[in-house]
């Protein structure tokens, strides 16, 4: 095992314009990190550099506090699982697990042993006389990560390795691999566009955009505090509601329907974060499981017209437009209101679990 320092790296495909940004990051021995951004983010170029596949443009990669920056792929001691599962079609799955013991010329007793170890943790051991065109997505991918293992590196690197599989599929090979880490408690890096395996699957989550990580935190801090509005959007399923407003003398927030919410005397900490804050204008932020429809105008509401209905069984979406912004409430339990699309509505918000962020800046001003 081994822990990662990465150190003011840089990364320009064309001379001056950077794609990676002066990223310093650690990631601790046995760790399970993510890499979570949107298509184009950089997050598979860092992940490649600290596989040694891309050359660092500026900075330093330190593996178990060696500086690998230069080193081959080969020297660095680490197993890497591709999105298209990068197979020999014709070897056999015990061939291609093997293929890396072989290249490093182990003996014929310990490669069989350390299969036919992977096979059955795997569920491959019926499977090992196969060829990959008679397996199915699931089965390749899972040799795809026999092969890495049977290497005992010092750290697993995973390409977006589910990305091409069903969604039942994806569900069985995240636990799959979240099983792995916590047997074999070997260091991990995790790439993925995917906020639901990033929240699933890491005990660190690194959210990059534009090259820029923009908040390194646990999934829970991560979706109760998010760093600045992109985490909020990015991360949740919906992302957070953002609704910009103007603040008053006497702290209160005013919409721009006209519409004011006051905060209670047990809201002290929110006055206390808006007494400090010195713009009339600011970005509320809330979950949706924090807006709730209601049929009185008791407590802090906001009205708006009824734009969609998700009925998701369990729970049910609604999509409300207040002025020109959209809002999305949770509802548990699957019931759909009588309202009708088009409809108004009157939403209450949980201040307590709202969040601030700087009108400027986007910073969560709590943090």
């Amino acid at each position: 095992m081994a822990s990662i320092n990465l150190k003011e790296i840089v990364k320009c495909y064309v001379k001056d314009v950077r794609v990676i940004k002066n990223i310093n990051l650690k990631i601790d021995d046995g760790e399970f990190a993510v890499i979570v951004g949107p298509s184009g983010c950089g997050k598979s170029t860092l992940l490649r550099m600290v596989a040694g596949i891309e050359e660092v443009t500026e900075g330093n990669i330190f593996i178990d506090n060696e500086n690998v920056t230069t080193l081959a792929p080969k020297d660095r001691n680490i197993s890497m699982v591709f999105q298209n599962y990068a197979l020999y079609p014709q070897m056999t799955v015990h061939e291609n697990i093997s293929f890396g013991l072989k290249m490093r010329r182990d003996k014929k007793s310990i490669i069989d042993k350390k299969v036919k170890w992977a096979a059955e943790k795997l569920e491959l051991t019926d499977l090992l006389g196969r060829r990959p065109k008679e397996l199915s997505g699931g089965q390749k991918q899972r040799v795809a990560l026999g092969r890495a293992i049977v290497r005992e590196p010092k750290v697993f690197l995973f390409d977006e390795p589910l990305s091409n599989l069903d969604a039942k599929l994806r569900v069985q090979m995240r636990s799959e691999i979240k099983k792995l880490h916590e047997e074999l408690r070997t260091t991990m890096i995790y790439v993925t566009h995917d906020q639901v395996e990033a929240m699933t699957l890491g005990s660190k989550i690194i959210v990059l955009n534009e090259g820029v990580i923009h908040q390194v935190d646990t999934p829970l801090n991560l979706y109760r505090s998010p760093a600045d509005t992109f985490v909020g959007k990015f991360i949740g399923n919906p992302g957070i509601n953002l609704i910009t407003c103007d603040i008053d003398k006497n702290f209160e927030m005013i919409f721009e329907t006209g519409e004011k919410l006051s905060f209670s005397s047990e809201q002290q900490f929110q006055i206390d974060l808006l007494k400090k804050y010195n713009n009339n204008k600011i970005i509320l932020g809330i979950r949706p499981e924090f807006v709730s429809i209601t049929k009185n105008k008791n407590g802090a509401f906001l009205e708006g017209r009824l734009k969609l209905i998700e009925p998701l069984g369990n729970e049910t979406l609604y999509h409300s437009k207040i002025g020109d912004t959209e809002i999305i409430s949770r509802e548990h339990g699957g019931e759909v209101i009588d309202n009708g699309i088009g409809d108004k509505v009157q939403f209450s918000l949980d201040l307590n679990n709202a969040c601030f962020f700087d009108f400027d800046s986007k910073k969560n001003l709590s943090l």
